[in-house]
């Protein structure tokens, strides 16, 4: 096999391409192949595939291809323009390319490879050597073409829809994220939480997603995502999150351990100082220097915060219950003892409960949670991170859905 006919191969290049030539600068590193067709060659409008004759070619393009041997690899060709009696006249498609791109489709498709594996849009240009703006690109793009391949199909399957929130800047800046609750992909991301953005996420949801046959949302207690639901999808249930319920629990024994720590430090008592995670991580996840202290701690049963850690912890049997009315007669009597208890932060996270009592509920019919949805929380958080954050809610929903949307991003 001569090098023509082999990177003829590697190409994928069919009649009527060809290689007319080849070029090698060993001073740049860098390899130049030459594309030709065959004369009298008819080529298919772009509009509307008819075949017609060359009507003159276009200025030479090149196009940069996977690297050969640590040496750059462009291809260089000038695209002929047919003239269709009906469309007018028109540039050829080139087939190894995507209109108005500078790469070709393999090179694409090895920059999402690399982005996906580092995660990091920097380090992604520096291994390819291209620049950071050109990996954003490829990224958008590829996004922008695996929604528009999703929507197409509509055919995705939804059951189940967790609804959570993730803080885009400082302050009480977030955009809301839409699950598939069995498969963790994030399905849609919009700016915001109210009940605008909720509702719009929903309605991008439509595009795709036959919401009718959604059974459950689960989500916190967040009155705009409820109202949302309520409304878009008035058939599905709601479950309040067995996550998000824990998330107030835990918040609410925090605020006690620090007012009763800053009371017990001004009668030199440090008994509770920096315990602050003994009393919020799950038991089964202490190390054993910390199981010790806990144990020590809870002996003192007069303590504000070892009353509520009791309550806290006690909670986790409700989700244990058989079945509504159990779980129901189980929470009147948890609810009894923190009204006794009288210690406020953890009473009105009670009350809360109660008033959403009814959805909280519902778990014993569907037994499902936004366990999927937490997990990929983290992952999201991660991306974040090596971001070093997001200029805009625009490309935070891009990195999201490039990473977690499970869509088919390839060209």
């Amino acid at each position: 096999m001569n090098l023509n006919n082999f990177y003829e191969e590697i190409l994928g290049l069919s009649a009527p391409w060809s290689i007319s030539s080849m070029e090698l600068d060993s001073k740049e590193k860098s390899v130049s192949i030459y594309l030709s067709h065959s004369e009298k060659t008819n080529f298919g409008c772009p509009i509307c595939d008819k075949s017609c004759p060359v009507y003159d070619h276009g200025s030479a393009r090149t196009w940069r291809h996977l690297d050969t041997c640590d040496h750059y690899t462009y291809l260089h060709a000038s695209l002929p323009r047919v003239c269709c009696v009906d469309c007018g006249v028109h540039t050829i498609k080139a087939p190894w390319s995507d209109s108005k791109s500078h790469f070709t489709l393999q090179f694409e498709s090895y920059i999402i490879d690399v982005l996906e594996q580092t995660q990091v849009v920097n380090r992604s240009a520096l291994l390819l050597r291209v620049a950071p703006h050109q990996v954003r690109y490829v990224r958008d793009k590829a996004v922008a073409r695996g929604l528009s391949r999703r929507e197409r199909g509509n055919n995705y399957r939804v059951a189940h829809v967790c609804i959570d929130e993730k803080s885009l800047f400082t302050g009480q800046h977030y955009v809301t994220l839409f699950y598939d609750g069995q498969s963790g992909a994030i399905l849609e991301v919009v700016e915001h939480r109210t009940i605008a953005a909720t509702t719009l996420g929903l309605c991008k949801l439509r595009e795709f997603v036959d919401l009718s046959k959604v059974e459950v949302v689960t989500m916190d207690m967040w009155e705009a995502f409820k109202s949302s639901v309520e409304s878009c999808i008035p058939e599905a249930v709601i479950v309040h999150d067995r996550f998000h319920l824990a998330q107030y629990l835990n918040k609410a024994v925090d605020i006690i351990r620090r007012a009763e720590n800053k009371s017990l430090v001004k009668q030199e008592d440090e008994r509770l100082k920096k315990t602050k995670y003994l009393w919020l991580k799950n038991p089964e996840n202490l190390k054993e220097m910390q199981e010790d202290t806990l144990k020590e701690l809870l002996e003192d049963e007069s303590l504000k915060t070892v009353q509520a850690y009791q309550a806290k912890e006690s909670f986790k049997s409700f989700f244990n219950c058989t079945d509504k009315k159990e779980a129901e007669i189980f929470f009147s009597d948890w609810f009894e003892k923190v009204e006794q208890s009288e210690l406020a932060p953890l009473i009105k996270v009670g009350k809360m409960f109660k008033r959403h009592l009814n959805k909280m509920l519902n778990y014993f019919e569907h037994r499902v949670s936004n366990a999927m949805a937490e997990c990929k929380n983290t992952s999201v958080q991660q991306i974040k991170c090596k971001a070093r954050g997001f200029k805009s809610a625009k490309a935070f929903r891009t990195s999201i859905l490039f990473y977690f949307g499970d869509l088919d991003l390839y060209p």
